[in-house]
């Protein structure tokens, strides 16, 4: 709510006026939203924009990925719905699911081509050359849907490849790599 957001945005002018370093990287593991409605998603926008001003950081300094509260229950819902109406099968992960989340991620990276949240990749690598750091943003909201019995945490064999074949060459540069 918006005492959280004025206690956050208090104890970070707080730090800063006593002199603590600025991070070099604010990252944000899920969960920015409530029930990943759109409304909730434009808030997370202005509070996450002005966090990242606030700290000094651009763009590229502020990782997020999804977590099981920005899926949008209602948009699956209805992706599962439009795919049976025409005679179909849902298609895993339900990428209408992250409709919203989608929003938000284009929103802030802007510009950053090589920052990527889309259908068919629906997890990021953020790479951070001056630090020799490398975040991979796993996804794991991949089984999720409206339906209860698939309210799970779950990455995926294909999203643990895909991450699997490309740290291998920060590993072997030395960049630190986190997860």
């Amino acid at each position: 709510g918006n005492g959280l957001q004025a206690r956050v945005f208090a104890d970070v002018t707080q730090l800063v006026n006593d002199g603590a370093p600025r991070p070099d990287l604010l990252l944000v593991s899920g969960d920015l939203t409530a029930a990943g409605e759109r409304p909730q998603f434009e808030t997370a926008h202005d509070v996450l924009s002005r966090l990242r001003v606030q700290l000094g950081l651009e763009p590229d300094r502020l990782v997020i990925v999804p977590g099981a509260l920005d899926v949008n229950r209602a948009a699956c819902l209805m992706h599962f719905a439009d795919r049976h109406a025409n005679g179909e099968q849902p298609t895993p992960p339900y990428w209408p699911k992250w409709r919203h989340f989608s929003w938000l991620f284009r929103e802030l990276y802007q510009g950053l081509d090589d920052v990527v949240f889309e259908d068919g990749q629906p997890w990021t690598l953020f790479e951070v050359p001056q630090l020799r750091l490398v975040v991979a943003g796993l996804n794991s909201s991949m089984a999720i849907t409206h339906q209860a019995e698939h309210d799970y945490g779950a990455i995926g064999n294909e999203q643990a490849a895909w991450f699997g074949q490309r740290l291998h060459e920060y590993e072997d540069a030395g960049w630190l790599r986190i997860g």
